[in-house]
């Protein structure tokens, strides 16, 4: 039998069985809900919006067209600055927004895409374990 574990340091383990691929599926998607209401996925919310309004506006400010407040100019340059975010960076956030919004559709594909992508981030890992039947001769 195989389950699908979940623990941290902040909680007790919780485990969903996957013993079959339709429960290994489901299991999957009960652990996406479980991060999704705990709001584990908060730093991807408004991710397109608020970065194509951070960029316009600062466009507009380096060209003088428009009056952006200085702090949001420095922060962004800092951001970028300090955090070295590239073009690639960007491009995954705004794929795992593109499959955050499909995951809550239910798309099982998109939710272990998802979850896979993000496994080895702070408070998201889980892995499958092999239980053995203490009823079993084998």
């Amino acid at each position: 039998m195989e389950i699908l574990l979940y623990e941290n340091r902040k909680i007790d383990p919780i485990c969903w069985d996957a013993s079959t691929p339709e429960k290994k599926k489901a299991s999957l998607l009960a652990l996406f809900r479980y991060f999704d209401k705990r709001k584990f996925y908060a730093s991807l919310e408004g991710f397109p919006k608020g970065l194509a309004r951070a960029e316009k506006e600062i466009a507009a400010f380096k060209e003088g067209k428009a009056v952006v407040n200085p702090i949001l100019y420095e922060a962004f340059d800092l951001q970028i600055a300090a955090c070295k975010i590239s073009l690639s960076e960007l491009k995954a956030s705004a794929e795992q927004y593109e499959l955050l919004v499909l995951a809550r559709k239910g798309d099982i594909e998109a939710v272990e895409s998802l979850l896979y992508w993000r496994k080895n981030a702070e408070y998201e890992y889980f892995s499958f374990v092999k239980c053995i039947d203490p009823c079993s001769r084998k």
